[in-house]
């Protein structure tokens, strides 16, 4: 559910939602990056 919510958080503001929803998984931040 993590990876899922991190590939649709692309266009930029669903990354930060996601971001402090899971401010876990590095793959948050590269897509933030």
């Amino acid at each position: 559910m993590r990876a899922a919510e991190v590939r649709p958080a692309v266009p930029g503001v669903p990354a930060r939602v996601g971001m402090m929803k899971v401010q876990m998984p590095p793959t948050v931040l590269i897509v933030d990056d």
